[in-house]
């Protein structure tokens, strides 16, 4: 543990700059938006069906923006992506609660619109994240850096969800009204937009990492052609775990808040809990140094299904909080390892390819989800969308364990050491 701590004291300004813009980013998206944004949707009079439409939106628009975003990286620079991806969905998360100063008939295009543009942006930062760690770190720093990566959203994400559960009553006795009201809500977010602006002032700070060059094959070969097929599959487990994934996050709170009618401050202090939980991707280089890689991903996918059962059986907050929470620790653990694991499978001119792939599954598999999930919910209820979360984590795992099945006796792919060094 000690040798991880001198590790971590031992980044780069790069790295420790885009872990504080990551801290501020995962405070308002994590936190503040993912406990307020549904809730305030919920007061301006709006049903299950048309909050599916939102949060599948802004997905699609990743899933679309993510291969575009992977090739403005190579044109222009990571960090010129990374500064114009967090300045884009700053300025852009900032109209959506503008909505209700609009005419009636204009109001749910802004929101549709606005939050999709938000994700676009944002596809420019999640493509760009992991190659920047591996451009900024040596290869001992590596595993560290991405489990911190991994603990910093669900960390600030954490404080978020606490200080977003007391912002709108605390807009609410400013005001004069009652928490049905939208007016508190719509001023919180406006609130977390504001803050936002410092993960802009701290990525504008850093400088262009250093890509190892790659020098050109005479011939294409299997090992330096693009692996259409690996990264097929890589993006398709991908897409149904984070299907699983998301469809706790997105319902959890509406289900709690609609059905269940569970007080605003509690879904804040269970979504908190969930938050703080994931502090346990911190242990992921320990457990990595112990497991395969490929055995800590098909445990935490199976406990990801196996997470629904309280949800699915026992309805009452605190069992649907339970489900939550263990979700949360279980993604927290294996999304550094899977982030890892997927770039050591390929050679390192394709760690962009790999990486707007995967952000491209998150955007399919978010949009897929908040869509259906609203359509699932109105014509089935909450358990039935509950049970289709569990099965997408029992698929994720299947395909994994079938076609890496062989992994353990081949030998993976060699990583270049990226420099550190900064233009």
């Amino acid at each position: 543990m000690n040798h991880y701590i001198q590790t971590w004291r031992g980044f780069n300004r790069n790295v420790r700059r885009l872990f504080f813009a990551n801290a501020i980013l995962g405070f308002v998206f994590f936190g503040i938006y993912a406990l307020l944004l549904n809730l305030y949707l919920l007061r301006l009079g709006y049903g299950a069906d048309f909050i599916g439409q939102v949060n599948a939106v802004g997905p699609l628009a990743l899933a679309i923006a993510s291969l575009p975003a992977g090739a403005f990286s190579q044109r222009y620079g990571i960090r010129s992506s990374l500064r114009i991806g967090f300045l884009g969905t700053i300025l852009c998360r900032a109209l959506l609660p503008l909505n209700e100063f609009l005419p009636g008939g204009w109001q749910q295009s802004w929101i549709l619109s606005s939050y999709g543009i938000v994700w676009a942006f944002g596809a420019l930062i999640l493509v760009n994240i992991p190659p920047f760690l591996m451009a900024a770190t040596a290869e001992e720093e590596r595993n560290p850096a991405f489990a911190a990566q991994g603990a910093i959203w669900p960390f600030f994400g954490f404080a978020g969800n606490l200080v977003g559960g007391l912002l709108p009553g605390l807009f609410a006795i400013l005001l004069g009204v009652t928490l049905a009201d939208a007016a508190p809500y719509r001023l919180a977010l406006l609130v977390a937009s504001a803050i936002e602006c410092l993960a802009v002032l701290a990525i504008w700070q850093t400088t262009e990492v250093a890509r190892t060059p790659i020098a050109e094959p005479k011939q294409r070969t299997a090992e330096s052609a693009l692996p259409w097929g690996l990264i097929g599959v890589v993006t398709l487990i991908s897409v149904f775990r984070i299907g699983s994934e998301y469809t706790m996050r997105i319902f959890f709170n509406v289900y709690l808040d609609g059905a269940l009618a569970t007080p605003t401050a509690l879904i804040g202090l269970l979504l908190a809990a969930g938050n703080l939980l994931a502090l346990l991707s911190l242990l992921a280089p320990w457990v990595m140094a112990r497991h395969s890689k490929e055995r800590i991903i098909i445990a935490a996918l199976l406990g990801m299904a196996l997470a629904y059962l309280p949800v699915l059986f026992i309805t009452h907050w605190l069992a649907v909080g339970v489900s939550f929470i263990v979700m949360i620790g279980l993604v927290a653990m294996m999304v550094p390892v899977y982030q890892i694991f997927s770039l050591e499978l390929v050679q390192p001119q394709w760690h962009t390819a790999i990486s707007s792939a995967m952000s491209m599954a998150v955007g399919v598999s978010i949009a897929t989800v908040a869509l259906g999930g609203g359509y699932v919910i109105v014509s089935d209820g909450y358990i039935a969308l509950f049970a289709l979360g569990a099965l997408l984590a029992l698929a994720a795992a299947l395909i994994f364990g079938v076609y890496f099945r062989k992994s353990r006796s081949r030998p993976r792919l060699p990583l270049a050491t990226a420099e550190a060094a900064l233009e």
